[in-house]
């Protein structure tokens, strides 16, 4: 019988109700990007996997050699281009950028042309690593973020964003996508204890944006996933 996920094809996400299910669906697990994150998004990230493992679908344990270094890789990447961009504001303007800026941007100048393009080197090497990776997953899963969202005080907010290790919790998990260039998304799959979203993290194969929406449409139909504003919330599409 046709199953819900055809891996590699779109055709599956066409199946009709009762034969949906999540049997095919091969998930890679990463032990490298799980470490230091907190319990409670680890708890409902694994929760919302094992939704899909009672489906049909099947968990594998991958170990990239590159995998675990996408955010060092990241910074080295978007911080000198950052810079680059700014280049002419940061060489005359400088005193107008936020501390948090400021301190990023002078962190970057120091960066030598030959650790940028080491960084570039590693960046190939990742992509590469991934294309080798899907040839065996459908998806990558990981957590969205590895901190839940910190407090930010009237003072942070007026000059700046200093926590180093809180800003690094926040974006770590998402350079993978953004230097390889793969689709990712963010599954809502439940709250820390303080009412905060917590997300699942699925990245997909080049082009294959349509596992990724059929795994995510799954968890929302098991109700392992489903959206929650919390009390404070912008609505950017209203």
């Amino acid at each position: 019988p046709q199953t819900w996920f055809a891996p590699k094809q779109a055709a599956g996400y066409f199946a009709t109700s009762a034969q949906r299910s999540a049997k095919g669906l091969v998930i890679g697990v990463d032990d490298s990007q799980w470490r230091d994150v907190h319990p409670d998004i680890a708890r409902a990230c694994e929760d919302a996997i094992s939704a899909l493992e009672r489906q049909g679908a099947k968990r594998v344990s991958i170990r990239g050699k590159l995998t675990g270094m996408a955010a060092p890789i990241g910074y080295l990447t978007i911080g000198p281009e950052s810079l680059g961009l700014l280049r002419e504001h940061w060489l005359s303007r400088r005193r107008e950028f936020n501390p948090d800026i400021e301190i990023s941007m002078a962190v970057t100048e120091k960066l030598s042309l030959d650790e940028y393009l080491f960084g570039q080197r590693l960046r190939a090497g990742l992509r590469a690593e991934m294309a080798r990776t899907f040839a065996d997953i459908d998806v990558l899963a990981l957590p969205t973020i590895a901190l839940p969202p910190g407090r930010v005080s009237d003072a942070e907010r007026a000059g700046g964003f200093l926590d180093a290790k809180a800003m690094d919790a926040v974006c770590r998990q998402n350079f993978l996508g953004n230097l390889t260039g793969l689709p990712a998304l963010s599954a809502p799959v439940g709250r820390t204890s303080e009412n905060l979203p917590i997300g699942l993290q699925l990245v997909g194969d080049a082009w294959d944006e349509a596992t990724l929406f059929a795994a995510s449409a799954h968890l929302e139909r098991m109700e392992a996933a489903r959206v929650e504003l919390p009390a404070v919330h912008v609505r950017l599409l209203s």
